[in-house]
């Protein structure tokens, strides 16, 4: 809850990657995808994973947002690089000069 709480009051951005993986399959937990997570709760039990829930309102909330998907993309590279120019128009303040892992 904590990094919901955080995205609510735009302490954290949140930019969704959806690779090889269709949006509505991710918020509506069909397809592969809700088939490959619905087996993992069912493996896991409902005691044992009982986050399980919660993950599932977190998927559509990220689902919701805008992101990028590599449906869009002719290939990874091109996928690669609307990442990085989605990265710098959200966080503008990061200077060019700056090192990779260097503090703000």
């Amino acid at each position: 809850m904590i990094i919901h709480e955080c995205i609510s009051e735009g302490k954290l951005i949140v930019l969704p990657i959806f690779y090889k993986v269709n949006i509505e399959e991710v918020s509506n937990l069909e397809g592969r995808f809700g088939k490959c997570f619905n087996e993992t709760v069912r493996k896991q039990g409902r005691q044992n994973y009982p986050l399980a829930d919660h993950v599932v309102g977190c998927l559509r909330s990220v689902a919701r947002r805008p992101g990028f998907t590599s449906r869009y993309h002719r290939n990874d590279s091109d996928l690669m690089e609307a990442i990085i120019q989605g990265i710098k128009k959200k966080l503008p303040y990061l200077s060019a000069k700056q090192k990779i892992g260097e503090e703000v």
